[in-house]
């Protein structure tokens, strides 16, 4: 029997999430890095693939316009290419703290605790991997 490592350990409660390597949004950009819950979180825990978004500290902080206000859009992607990508795009709330400056290594995560059903995951596994896009709108950023 064979299964997704990351799912079964979330499930066994051993790793609820997965963070991914922290990534700039452009040159002297923001930081950010993903956070994905394989067996879901919140609303969507035992059901769904959660997807997130942190903002991290970052060396260019002090320069950047804030709260964080770019349009973030998650895509899952089918490396068979037989189905359609599953897409989310959200705004974020300049209210919450999750999109101030980062005081701390990494702000709380925010964005879709139903980002894809369990049903569809297996779908758009290939060899125990996920291929998720991200990407920020940097419509009003002076670059």
């Amino acid at each position: 029997c064979r299964g997704d490592p990351y799912k079964m350990d979330a499930k066994a409660g051993k790793r609820r999430s997965i963070y991914s390597p922290a990534f700039a949004t452009h040159p002297f950009g923001y930081h950010l890095c993903v956070r994905l819950y394989p067996d879901g979180d919140g609303i969507g825990k035992g059901g769904h693939l959660s997807v997130f978004l942190a903002l991290a500290k970052g060396p260019y902080d002090d320069v950047l316009p804030w709260p964080f206000r770019q349009k973030v859009t998650f895509t899952l992607l089918d490396p068979t290419r037989k189905r359609s990508p599953v897409t989310e795009t959200f705004l974020p709330d300049p209210h919450s703290a999750s999109f101030h400056q980062p005081q701390e290594r990494l702000n709380v995560a925010s964005g879709s605790p139903l980002f894809a059903s369990h049903v569809e995951i297996p779908g758009y596994l290939k060899d125990d991997t996920l291929y998720l896009k991200v990407v920020v709108d940097l419509a009003g950023i002076d670059l």
